[in-house]
């Protein structure tokens, strides 16, 4: 099974407009999180989705004429508390995970290696990141 480009296209620019939310939002909570393990969680969660929404901005079809947009919004109140902050970052990686899930079980990685390589690798450091926050 091969995922649609069209389909893929939106995909990749909803993964890469969710990354850069969470890595703009998690750089500022580092300077303000007193915490100092959330803190280091925040500061390599924050490189790693800056990293993730190049992934996903560099897999995102190029087709003349047609112009993804992303309706995917992180949008979180502001959030002061460490508790908060850790409960709210938890949600979002909960919903990447599913979403690459998705996209794993359409992904045929003989038809399309560089999806399948890519959620090799944002996976693999979701699943770190939600190990590391559980601890």
């Amino acid at each position: 099974m091969t995922i649609p480009i069209l389909e893929l296209g939106s995909i990749c620019v909803e993964l890469g407009s969710r990354n850069n939310e969470l890595f703009a939002r998690l750089g500022t909570w580092v300077i303000s999180t007193a915490d100092p393990e959330l803190q280091r969680l925040f500061a390599t969660a924050c490189h790693r989705h800056a990293w993730h929404a190049e992934l996903w901005e560099q897999r995102t079809p190029r087709i003349v004429g047609v112009d993804f947009e992303s309706a995917a919004n992180a949008q979180a109140a502001e959030l002061v508390g460490d508790g908060d902050r850790r409960g709210w970052y938890r949600q979002q990686l909960v919903e990447i995970d599913e979403l690459l899930t998705q996209l794993a079980g359409q992904c045929d990685p003989m038809l399309d290696p560089s999806t399948a390589r890519t959620l090799q690798l944002v996976t693999a450091d979701i699943a770190d990141l939600q190990s590391r926050l559980a601890a």
